[in-house]
């Protein structure tokens, strides 16, 4: 997995939409994907946030021996 696009392109990104361009029209000229400006764009309108979401790994959960020994 590579890394988050930076906040400056997230912000002229979200700049050129509130400008009037269509999410196509921002993608090809930031060479993204539409699929990614419309995601941004739901995160800022769902959640008034601009940074990206944290990058993790998958989520180990520890076993309780015990409770597992009970069931």
């Amino acid at each position: 997995m590579g890394a988050a696009y930076s906040q400056d392109l997230r912000d002229r990104v979200l700049a050129a939409c509130d400008r009037g361009m269509t999410t196509k029209e921002v993608a090809a000229v930031f060479t993204v994907s539409p699929a990614w400006v419309r995601r941004v764009k739901q995160r800022r309108r769902e959640h008034g946030e601009l940074s990206p979401r944290p990058l993790g790994g998958r989520r180990r959960w520890k076993i309780d021996r015990e409770r597992l020994a009970e069931l």
